[in-house]
């Protein structure tokens, strides 16, 4: 009897452990229902639908009152684009319920872009109604982008992480020149009415050399290879004054002026996009959430730029300066000297300064009396020229010798030496480590792109081992010297044994390359600075008498201002 009792109790057991797993089984498997969503999820934005006046690629940032799923959030889900539609190459960060969208690419002052947010949910699986922000950029855009590879590029905003700039890495920062009939022009990417100068070196038309057309090169990737931030200061509107104003004056006067002051010929007037007007600013803007006021376009930049470099750690920051753009350059090296930022390098890329005396009276009739009056007042002097070169020779006696801080000048044109308009600054020069550049790969008539040829050579020479110097024996033979040359990959150590005036340095191998693989440089005894006419780009415009006119030195002028590239 007790046998059968347990027996019955063991198969109860055992059919209510398979009804319990059964079931358990059964509602397991069963599908679970939709539930439609009817809550409204509501968000914050620092950009609001329909707004104006917004500052030139200011990041998007929404806030959601719940936290958002960043599995639904990509490129295709949340963008930036233009009137036309199409996309701009962003990068997003989620954290929580905040999302940011950061423009990749420059965008064009005074346009029209919106934002587009569809498809994304909340971590509790709630769909997000769709969002459509549009808005309008203000008319003027300045300060200091960042660049990646492939052209890439994020605007510093202080309140933000850059995505290419972090401050324990060595910071090479260039600056370009004088941008006369610049803004009007395409871009690299083909949008039309607002060009600015990047690191991308492209060229279909070697005159010298036709074999290397089709050249493409980003000259920052070296640089990024070895572990460098690279950016650009940008003054562009600033820098577009045309080739001749009024009266037959020459626009890059104006265009320098505002590198040192606001209170020079046109003032702080910029061009605007899409047309031949030109804009007073009234020299305010909103920097970290405080209003300023500035005095000049290199200003404006350094302020951006003074922020960005406090923080830096690396003990290596590196200026580069074309044209003009070697003025903006020294006068933001004074402005980092002055907030206890210390620079290891600045090289002067074919660099220009305008002189205004007798000899030029029929150019510049407008002006009467002293033309650099809009100068500082201070201890630096009165032209350009004698700027730069106190600037540098105060930071040269702070710096080179407890910091190994060295200064070098490339040339490619021969535009800053003997011509009317401009001044050699040959004391600056014979103090500097001085190289003549000899780009023949371009044709003798191709000044302008020869011009640019100083700036992308250097960028591109951190690639490439230092160059072979040399020099000339009493057989006319290249000899070699068992030194390294100048280039951007050159250390400090060896520029600085080339500074003080005793030699100066001229390409005399690897003139028909772009790229500085078969590049060689004679010393030569250096003749207080001076350019080397046998290599310039202008060598069949020189007078009888060694100068060059100031017909042909116009003619030069308004060529670099043509460059449509």
């Amino acid at each position: 009897m007790k046998k059968v009792c347990f027996i019955i109790l063991i198969v109860l057991l055992i059919s209510n452990m398979g009804y319990s797993y059964a079931f358990a089984l059964k509602k397991y498997s069963q599908p679970k229902s939709e539930v439609k969503n009817t809550i409204s999820i509501s968000y914050t934005s620092n950009i609001s639908d329909g707004a104006v006046d917004i500052t030139v690629n200011t990041p998007v940032k929404i806030v959601f009152d719940e936290d958002i799923n960043d599995t639904t959030i990509t490129t295709d889900t949340f963008f930036l684009s233009n009137s036309s539609g199409v996309k701009i190459p962003g990068r997003i960060v989620t954290e929580g319920r905040m999302i940011i969208l950061f423009p990749q690419r420059r965008l064009k002052p005074a346009a029209t872009y919106k934002v587009t947010l569809d498809a994304i949910y909340t971590n509790e699986g709630n769909p997000i109604d769709k969002i459509s922000i549009t808005f309008t950029n203000k008319d003027l855009d300045f300060g200091l982008y960042w660049f990646g590879y492939n052209g890439l590029h994020e605007k510093y905003f202080p309140e933000y992480d850059n995505a290419y700039y972090k401050p324990e890495k060595a910071t090479l920062v260039f600056a370009h020149g004088w941008q006369a009939n610049f803004v009007n022009q395409t871009d690299e990417y083909g949008n039309p009415t607002f060009n600015y100068e990047t690191f991308l070196w492209k060229e279909d038309n070697f005159g010298g050399a036709s074999k290397h057309n089709g050249f493409f090169e980003y000259i920052n990737h070296p640089w990024l290879d070895k572990g460098y931030n690279t950016g650009i200061v940008y003054w562009t509107q600033f820098a577009d004054e045309p080739t001749f104003l009024n009266e037959g004056v020459i626009g890059v006067s104006e265009a320098e002026a505002k590198i040192w002051s606001f209170d020079g010929p046109q003032g702080s007037r910029y061009r605007l996009p899409g047309d031949n007007q030109y804009k007073v600013w009234d020299k305010k803007f909103i920097f970290d959430g405080i209003e300023v006021d500035v005095e000049s376009a290199t200003e404006a930049m350094g302020i951006y730029l003074v922020h960005a470099l406090k923080a830096n750690t690396s003990g290596n920051i590196r200026f580069g300066g074309h044209s003009l753009g070697n003025q903006v350059i020294c006068n933001l090296a004074k402005m980092c000297y002055e907030n206890g930022i210390v620079l290891k390098r600045i090289a002067l890329l074919d660099p220009s300064y305008t002189i205004v005396d007798s000899l030029v009276d029929d150019i510049f009739k407008k002006y009467k009396g002293d033309f650099y009056s809009y100068m500082p007042d201070d201890e630096y002097g009165t032209t350009p020229a004698e700027r730069c070169r106190k600037i540098l020779f105060n930071l040269m006696n702070k710096w080179t010798y407890i910091n190994d801080f060295v200064v070098e000048a490339y040339h490619t044109t021969g535009l800053n030496l003997s011509i009317p308009v401009m001044d050699s600054n040959s004391s600056l020069m014979k103090e500097i480590c001085n190289v003549n550049l000899a780009p023949w790969y371009y044709s003798a008539n191709q000044i302008p792109q020869k011009h640019l040829a100083a700036k992308n050579n250097y960028f591109l020479s951190m690639g490439f081992d230092s160059p072979i110097e040399c020099e000339i024996n009493w057989l006319n033979q290249r000899i070699k010297t068992g030194n390294i040359g100048p280039s951007a990959t050159t250390p400090n150590s060896r520029i600085k044994e080339m500074m003080g005036g005793k030699y100066d340095w001229t390409q005399v191998e690897g003139r028909y390359t772009p790229t500085p693989v078969d590049d060689w440089f004679e010393r030569k005894k250096s003749p207080q600075g001076e350019f080397d006419f046998d290599n310039c780009g202008l060598k069949g415009d020189i007078n009888d008498d060694g100068i060059i006119g100031l017909e042909e030195a116009i003619n030069a002028l308004q060529a670099i201002s043509s460059r449509n590239y």
